[in-house]
């Protein structure tokens, strides 16, 4: 242990302190701890989700109502999925022994799991907090720790096998396993920094998620999407296949013999760069329905017409196409797809502006001088909220 000294006038708790390089005042007037643009910080969060990345884009709004509430928080979100986390978010960790060895050693406010997952549900067992909310292990079993948590993990274990078309709630129950009141946000991604590809389609082109396992029910046939591909281009929209390693030898086939570009096989970063792009994205994977929606572009979800559906707001660029048969979605024929799609040919662009959390969080984002910085610190300083 180092003793007292000069070390203890450092300012540990400021929002702008890191610890391990200089500060931004530090940066910009050589400003020495506990300058004027000295702001101390609130709480510290801690969310956990590391199975799902379109439950981390569900995550989102509860995240963003507490940075609106209480700029002065510092929010931490462990899991895999960094670029689905939003400029709302102060520090993104992976699921790694340093970062849980790290988080050993935190002091942490109150600590969200929204993951049934058994290793975040580990993480949660071994992580310090005031407050933890979601789920723990027992007995080698993923439980709620309380009651709010309660009703979401009965639902998930015990559906309502008499009403399988019953609307899910995602984010309603999200909010819920954190005791916080559901204001029917929507989720949103921070639009990403990209060059526009195709400039002679803007605002015309159409990304679509193919799914090749065959047997299952979100499986469509090659000859129909091959109709499909054809049949957008001849209205004027450019189709683009989106996919990862599981799709590829489908997306070959179906861009071989149709109209339709297959970029390759992309990263999760550029998938979501090329949605962004994209007007319409037609889907039937949660994930990336929820990115297309995070990003305010307009989807046609497929629904296989077995599995509850999802609440989706259908006046918001959303249109859902569902299996009438209940067989998945190989029943739904292209033309169904193509009527769905063509109200949106003229409509109003459903992108958001982007949002911002309301403290800088990058270092461009910062002021540049200490009056301007006393001055952001002076609007946004407040008491936490309660949720």
């Amino acid at each position: 242990m180092i003793p007292a000294g000069k070390t203890n006038e450092f300012a540990w708790d400021c929002i702008y302190f890191k610890g391990d390089k200089p500060c931004q005042p530090h940066q910009l007037q050589t400003a020495t701890c506990r300058c004027d643009g000295y702001s101390p910080r609130s709480k510290k969060y801690l969310f956990i989700q590391l199975s799902s990345g379109a439950e981390v884009i569900r995550s989102l709004p509860i995240v963003e109502q507490i940075k609106q509430q209480d700029p002065q928080s510092y929010i931490i979100y462990l899991t895999p999925f960094a670029p689905l986390v939003n400029g709302f978010v102060d520090e993104v960790l992976p699921n790694d022994i340093g970062a849980i060895m790290r988080l050993q050693l935190d002091q942490i406010n109150e600590l969200y799991n929204l993951d049934m997952d058994k290793r975040a549900c580990s993480i949660t067992n071994v992580l310090q907090a005031d407050l933890k909310k979601g789920f723990y292990l027992r007995d080698g079993f993923c439980r709620p720790l309380d009651e709010d948590a309660e009703k979401v993990y009965q639902e998930i274990l015990e559906p309502n096998l008499e009403d399988p078309h019953k609307t899910i709630h995602y984010v309603q129950n999200l909010f819920h396993i954190c005791g916080m009141t559901y204001h029917q946000q929507r989720p949103y991604l921070t639009p990403p920094k990209t060059t526009q590809p195709w400039p002679d389609y803007e605002g015309q082109l159409v990304g679509i998620y193919t799914l090749p396992k065959e047997g299952s029910v979100s499986y469509w046939e090659t000859a129909r999407w091959i109709h499909l591909m054809n049949s957008l281009s001849n209205q004027g929209w450019m189709p683009i296949l989106l996919g990862d390693q599981m799709s590829e030898q489908l997306n070959l086939q179906i861009a071989e013999k149709s109209r339709a570009i297959y970029p390759g096989r992309m990263t999760l970063e550029d998938t979501i760069k090329l949605i962004h792009q994209c007007d319409t994205v037609i889907s039937s994977d949660g994930l990336i329905s929820e990115i297309a929606l995070a990003l305010h572009c307009n989807l046609v979800l497929l629904h296989d017409g077995r599995q509850r559906q999802p609440d989706l707001d259908t006046t918001k660029g959303v249109a859902m196409v569902s299996s009438e048969n209940n067989q998945g979605i190989q029943d739904i024929l292209p033309d169904k797809i193509l009527e769905a799609i063509a109200k949106y040919r003229q409509a109003t662009n459903h992108k958001e502006p982007e949002r911002k959390a309301p403290k800088p969080s990058a270092p461009d984002e910062l002021p540049t001088t200490i009056d301007e910085m006393r001055s952001l610190t002076a609007a946004t300083r407040g008491k936490p909220g309660s949720y």
